[in-house]
């Protein structure tokens, strides 16, 4: 099997890993492939996870450097924008994510969890939406859209999204 295979098969069990709350595992894969601006952006996005926001913003800070063109390595440095409260950063890294990977369901996901955490619900719920559009089949989509519809006070609303999600995925945390 040759390198580059190897790595995006590691790289995509990482983020995989990690979008199943298998934090610790999906950082023991990543330490393999180190040298790659994904491992770092994929990294990061564990650190946020930890609440270890100054190594979370060393490793996006990597991955930005290592692939200026990663729609990835924004992202993460979106999240660790989004963990810092600094919204406008954030927002700025969302939309150069945006510009490298328009069809990207995580960049309105992740825009939708900005919105909400800088009290714009009605832009959060916009956001998800879009999401759920492009990514049907995404868990981590309908549980977000579970928790703004649920701070929003649509509880059944809520519920369904969640039991959707879960039907995707019965092991999303």
């Amino acid at each position: 099997m040759n390198d580059s295979i190897r790595i995006a098969r590691l790289l995509e069990h990482a983020l995989r890993l990690m979008r199943g709350g298998h934090i610790d595992q999906s950082i023991d894969v990543l330490t393999r492939v180190l040298d790659h601006g994904d491992a770092h952006a994929i990294l990061a996005f564990c650190l946020v996870s930890r609440k270890r926001l100054h190594a979370a913003n060393l490793e996006a800070t990597q991955a930005i450097a290592l692939d200026p063109d990663s729609d990835l390595a924004h992202l993460a440095m979106a999240s660790v924008q989004i963990a810092r409260r600094a919204f406008k950063q954030a927002e700025a890294h969302i939309d150069a994510a945006r510009t490298l990977a328009p069809e990207h369901a995580e960049n309105y996901r992740l825009a939708a969890g900005l919105y909400q955490a800088w009290g714009q619900p009605e832009r959060a719920l916009a956001e998800i939406i879009r999401a759920s559009e492009y990514a049907p089949d995404d868990a981590s989509v309908w549980a977000e859209y579970g928790g703004i519809e649920y701070a929003a006070g649509r509880r059944e609303s809520a519920r369904a999204h969640a039991q959707r999600a879960l039907e995707i995925d019965p092991e999303h945390v």
